[in-house]
């Protein structure tokens, strides 16, 4: 570690499981201050991963580490459709992208707020690329559910980005034209009610971003 990182102020993860809309058991990893009083309401702030495969493990990251010291609860979901949990989980957001898997994460505030130590009023969400765009996904398409977004270079129009790889999981855009269009985020940018903060480079190819329509 640098010298100047205290290790008494690396918080430790805990390995716990909610139940979504649907009964089915989410995995995520809860992060808390060391601090905290009886009483106490804290913000809270979710962390979603990219992929949309990807996976939160039980590793160092600084920047979850930064928002813990600085007083956040930080629930890092590993939503249906995350790796490391069997082909079924992997495969339960197939077709359902912005649907089933924003569901696991709405659940998850119920979760934080029965913890005792969350604030019900101010808990947000960010994340990048898929992440990203669960996040924008969440302030547009539930726009009453989260205080506050952060969303980092996400994909906003899966039209544009047709690849064998989206084809797996949203099928064909031919046939599948619907299954495109409700799972892309500008049918619903007009429902935006919170404070939300977009954070894209200007010349990523990678990652599609139409910013004349936002």
């Amino acid at each position: 570690l640098n010298p100047e990182i205290n290790p008494d102020d690396l918080i430790a993860g805990q390995v716990i499981r909610f139940p979504s809309f649907d009964g089915l058991s989410i995995p995520a990893i809860l992060y808390k201050p060391n601090y905290i009083q009886k009483g106490d309401k804290l913000p809270a702030l979710l962390y979603i991963h990219g992929g949309p495969g990807g996976q939160t493990r039980l590793n160092y990251t600084d920047r979850i580490q930064y928002w813990v010291n600085q007083g956040y609860v930080v629930l890092a979901v590993n939503n249906r459709g995350s790796s490391g949990y069997g082909k079924t989980f992997y495969k339960a957001d197939d077709l359902k992208h912005g649907d089933a898997d924003l569901k696991d994460c709405i659940a998850s505030k119920e979760f934080l707020i029965n913890t005792g130590f969350v604030a019900a009023d101010k808990i947000g969400i960010m994340g990048g690329s898929y992440g990203g765009y669960m996040v924008l996904m969440s302030m547009f398409k539930a726009p009453n559910v989260f205080k506050a977004g952060v969303s980092g270079a996400p994909v906003t129009d899966w039209r544009l980005y047709d690849t064998h790889y989206t084809e797996r999981f949203l099928g064909h855009t031919e046939g599948g034209k619907d299954v495109y269009d409700k799972s892309s985020v500008f049918p619903y940018v007009e429902g935006l009610k919170g404070k939300l903060l977009v954070l894209h480079g200007m010349a990523d190819d990678n990652v599609l971003f139409n910013h004349t329509s936002m």
